[in-house]
């Protein structure tokens, strides 16, 4: 939905710019474009629910690949994850396999098996996955 938004909202400038743009591009005496004024696109904001009992499918030891552990657990409806020699974090869900660590930039992302087990995780920046 959003991003059907943003393609309206860009079509829409690119039919505003008109000729002015072009001609603003190949040199002639017809305006550019006002750059400063800016099309505000409203969108709904949906935070993403995870169900608690979904999220026994998630709880358990993660082995990394510097060899430490990740344990994830939860406690009433909140998540957590902790690796080794570190503290706990909070994880908010973002999406499905998605959570984000609250108060920091880490994304971590679960992956599943063929028997839809999570059997694999990724921690990443999220200006790496972004980017």
């Amino acid at each position: 939905m959003r991003t059907f938004q943003l393609i309206a909202a860009l079509a829409a400038a690119a039919a505003l710019a008109g000729p002015g743009y072009a001609s603003a591009q190949s040199g002639t005496d017809t305006p550019a474009l006002d750059t400063s004024t800016t099309v505000r696109v409203p969108a709904p904001v949906e935070r993403y629910q995870l169900p608690p009992r979904d999220f026994k499918y998630y709880k358990g030891n993660y082995r990394l690949s510097n060899g430490k552990y990740m344990w994830v657990s939860d406690l009433g409806r909140r998540y957590f994850a902790q690796v080794d020699g570190e503290r706990r974090v909070e994880l908010i869900p973002v999406g499905y396999n998605v959570f984000v660590v609250r108060d920091s930039d880490r994304i971590v992302m679960f992956d599943q098996d063929h028997n839809g087990e999570h059997n694999d995780v990724l921690i990443r920046s999220r200006a790496r996955v972004a980017g």
